[in-house]
């Protein structure tokens, strides 16, 4: 995944710039879903692979597509700024998600 994480940003990049910044999150979101849908519906090694991939290849996308958003609508001189706190925020969504899943988790006696 971290390979192919490399290449993505660039892929995502690219197609924000000549699709739209709205149908790339789409395109990025629909893969990740793919990639879910795969893993939950056929377990394997075939499938776990193939869901790898995928996610891989979108592991970078919202960051970059959020960094080139920035830039359409905030004011240049502020637009670091921007993506700074879009990357902040979602830093601390992957911080507490754990702790917030296992309380939802344990609350519907899921575990």
């Amino acid at each position: 995944i971290g390979v192919l994480s490399v290449t993505s940003g660039v892929l995502w990049g690219g197609l924000s710039g000549r699709a739209s910044r709205g149908q790339a999150f789409l395109y990025s979101f629909l893969l990740q879903g793919v990639a879910f849908i795969l893993m939950a519906a056929l377990p394997g090694m075939n499938s776990l692979i193939i869901a790898a991939a995928l996610l891989g290849f979108t592991l970078r996308a919202t960051y970059t597509i959020c960094a080139a958003s920035a830039g359409d609508y905030i004011a240049v001189q502020f637009s670091s700024a921007a993506f700074g706190l879009m990357s902040v925020g979602a830093g601390l969504g992957s911080a507490i998600s754990p702790t917030v899943g296992g309380a939802i988790a344990d609350n519907a006696g899921m575990n």
